[in-house]
């Protein structure tokens, strides 16, 4: 099986474009940045 890697800070940039209403992700995006997390909003 082939690994996938992602480019975090182009996925985050990506997300931000497209100013979508609501969005689900999972805590890996955020890097185990908890104050990233709690003050995100689009």
């Amino acid at each position: 099986m082939e690994s996938l890697t992602i480019n975090v800070p182009e996925v985050k940039s990506d997300i931000i474009v497209g100013k979508p209403q609501k969005v689900i992700t999972l805590d890996s995006l955020f890097e185990d940045n908890d104050q990233l997390k709690t003050n995100s909003v689009l």
